[in-house]
């Protein structure tokens, strides 16, 4: 069933709101997130139940299952993409930032260690994705705003196809 058969409203009833402020508080409640975080949060699972729309069979399930299904999985999802290794870095920063108003990098020895590692490793990273062929380097551009699953569609290719860049990006940064 699409988007145009199932009404919005019928899905987002006081009881999809409600899930999904519960969800919000749940992983408001995990480290990952801050309080700050809330609004963006159930926005986020607002979102995502309603690309999930598409995928709605009446004759499955009803609408409530289907939210709570679709709001509940998007809210691990969220914590596993939160917890895995490229958000663990506390805070991000430009490439740019690091230059001094001659484009000279900055000096070390004006950085807390653990910012120069973090600086190393931005370096490192600009360095190998400017070395990519061009048909990996606009991947990983993508996937870095995007999941697979979007990127693979905006890229107009499989989902196997993608699976095979990746391999091959991956295997760019290990040669590093």
């Amino acid at each position: 069933m699409n988007r145009e058969q199932v009404p919005a409203e019928d899905v987002l009833s006081e009881f999809a709101r409600m899930l999904i402020r519960h969800k919000a508080k749940w992983l408001i409640s995990k480290s990952e997130f801050a309080r700050q975080d809330r609004d963006d949060i159930e926005q986020e699972l607002t979102l995502r139940l309603l690309h999930g729309l598409r995928r709605f069979n009446p004759a499955r399930a009803n609408c409530d299952a289907f939210t709570t299904t679709i709001v509940e999985r998007a809210a691990i999802t969220m914590l596993r993409e939160r917890q895995t290794p490229k958000h663990r870095i506390s805070t991000a920063f430009s490439l740019d930032g690091m230059k001094d108003e001659n484009c000279n990098i900055a000096d070390p020895a004006d950085h807390r260690d653990s910012d120069q590692k973090r600086r190393d490793l931005a370096i490192d990273v600009a360095e190998v994705l400017n070395r990519l062929p061009a048909e990996l380097r606009v991947l990983a551009e993508r996937l870095k705003t995007q999941l697979r699953e979007p990127a693979a569609r905006a890229l107009g290719i499989s989902r196997w196809t993608l699976k095979q860049r990746v391999r091959r990006l991956r295997n760019f940064f290990r040669e590093v």
